[in-house]
């Protein structure tokens, strides 16, 4: 990769660290410059051939080379850099069909300072999101109305403006008015579809949006008029942002969280943040606390992800939050950056669960019960789990039977039990026994659970781990460490389910990540005897 000039952060920020300083002396400008310095390096190393960056070059075609390219303008490369000198053609050259390829195009020409010509394509842009609009929203080609695409329109709206490109009143307008349809009534965070429950990303996202219409629409009295009806409403999303707020969580609904869209969300953040000029939401520095947890999440190669296959995506965002504070390149910087290079997470990280340890097939199930929303069970359930000791009575009317799930990770319960619809949860139970005297210390074990949404783990009656997440990769995870003393133990595994499948499996290994010595599962172990000494 070529070199990238990148601009000047305050001196402060820097506060000239010496070669010979300690990692964890280094400030936080430093480790950001580092993390920006990694990113774009990957970025720019992933381009393809022929200019593009093949990731949903199908589905939004130019969107993911227009996003990527933005970035990198963003972070400093020069715009005469080969790597953005390659994807130009390819990207002037695409026909656009989704907004989001037409908001990201407006967004990389905005950067560019576009000459007549360019200028020519984000005419035609600004065209297709203007006529694209539906009841004020926009939406994918192919689906439904939904906030992220309005939030992205709207961006290239403020893109276009900034070329000196006129956007028509009507179109603002019915934006302004389209968008609090997605606003929940009862807590006034922004939902991403109307019948989902509301999210910090999209409460941003739609945030950033309100403060962008306000700027374009500022000379419409009808704009303001919009406005000044809705400040009640306004003012209510604010305070939910403000309650939910975490860099590290998706907040969703009233409880909730999840992995899924998290560099999105902290985009979403910084943009909303950026155009209302806000250094806190509620209490919380949210540019200090968001970068701090992307240099602990950035990978070792310069990439992001969160699971799944979005790393080119994520990347981009994740720099995009961090842009604000970027500065120059310095060679005396050299040895601070190795040293921070190999603090960073591998790419790969060693797997903690060894080969072999097998699944706990065969379990106790109860259920489902139905939820008005999901994870509204897992919190308070129908029954008390600290007072279950077996699974052979009924448990909230729901009697227990035996399944034998498949050897594989994230087995979709559904499926298996011919039953179950959306906002579910399900009891699981089973015996965890350690064959050992009476005198023998403690067995530490590990339980591994992939599930995708929210889990609640109970032992002896006892509660061990917890967590209402939703719509996360579904891969093994260490969910709780604990120890077992020789004897039976009662298991109970509540899962919850918000859409879709309901994937369940479980390990249980040593704490080295092993199979377990003297160590069995059973769902209805006859009376246990102590083996001797």
């Amino acid at each position: 990769m070529s070199a990238f000039p990148l601009a000047l952060l305050a001196v402060a920020l820097l506060q000239e660290p010496e070669v010979s300083s300690q990692v964890e002396e280094v400030t936080l400008g430093v480790r950001v410059n580092h993390a920006i310095g990694r990113g774009v390096e990957w970025l720019s190393n992933e381009q393809a051939s022929n200019g593009n960056w093949d990731q949903y070059s199908q589905e939004h075609p130019g969107g993911m080379a227009s996003l990527v390219v933005y970035t990198l303008l963003k972070s400093g490369v020069n715009p005469k850099d080969p790597v953005i000198q390659k994807a130009l053609p390819y990207i002037l050259g695409v026909e656009i069909r989704s907004v989001y390829s037409a908001s990201t195009r407006l967004l990389m020409l905005s950067t560019l300072r576009p000459n007549a010509k360019l200028l020519e394509t984000a005419q035609q842009d600004l065209n297709f999101l203007v006529q694209t609009q539906t009841q004020g929203m926009w939406a994918y080609p192919w689906s439904h109305l939904d906030t992220s695409n309005a939030a992205f329109a709207i961006l290239g709206f403020r893109a276009a403006h900034e070329m000196g490109l006129t956007i028509p009143e009507e179109t603002l307008t019915k934006a302004a008015e389209g968008i609090w349809r997605f606003q929940d009534k009862e807590t006034g965070g922004f939902k991403y579809e109307l019948h989902h429950q509301p999210s910090q990303g999209m409460t941003a996202a739609m945030l950033g949006s309100l403060e962008i219409l306000a700027d374009l629409g500022a000379k419409s009295g009808r704009m303001r008029k919009i406005l000044k009806k809705k400040k009640r409403e306004w003012a209510q999303a604010k305070s939910w942002l403000a309650e939910h707020f975490a860099p590290d969580r998706n907040a969703v609904g009233v409880r909730s969280w999840t992995p899924s869209w998290q560099y999105p969300h902290l985009w979403a953040i910084e943009r909303y943040a950026g155009f209302a000029k806000l250094e806190l939401i509620g209490d919380h520095d949210w540019y200090q606390e968001g970068a701090a947890w992307l240099i602990k999440e950035q990978r070792r190669s310069g990439w992001w992800n969160t699971g799944g296959t979005r790393s080119l995506e994520s990347t981009c965002f994740a720099l995009l939050f961090l842009r604000r504070a970027t500065l120059t390149q310095d060679p005396e910087l050299a040895t601070i950056y190795s040293a921070l290079d190999k603090e960073m997470q591998p790419d790969e990280p060693t797997p903690l669960l060894k080969e072999g340890v097998p699944f706990v097939r065969d379990w106790m199930i109860a259920g489902p019960w139905q939820a008005k929303q999901g994870n509204e069970l897992l919190a308070s359930p129908p029954f008390k789990p600290q007072k279950l000791k077996n699974s052979r009575a009924k448990v909230a009317r729901k009697k227990w039977e035996h399944i034998r799930l498949p050897a594989a990770v994230g087995v979709n319960l559904e499926e298996v039990t011919g039953r179950g619809v959306d906002n579910l949860l399900w009891a699981l139970s089973t015996n965890l026994i350690f064959d050992a005297p009476l005198e023998s210390p403690d067995l530490e074990l590990s339980l591994w659970l992939a599930l995708e949404d929210g889990w609640s783990v109970w032992l002896d009656g006892e509660q061990i781990a917890f967590d209402q997440r939703i719509t996360a990769p579904i891969a093994e995870e260490l969910v709780a460490n604990f120890q077992l003393s020789p004897g039976p133990h009662f298991l109970l595994i509540l899962v919850d389910e918000e859409y879709g499948n309901t994937p369940f499996s479980c390990r249980i290994s040593s704490k080295s990540g092993e199979t377990p010595e003297n160590f069995r599962t059973h769902i209805a172990p006859k009376k246990w005897l102590p083996p001797k000494g």
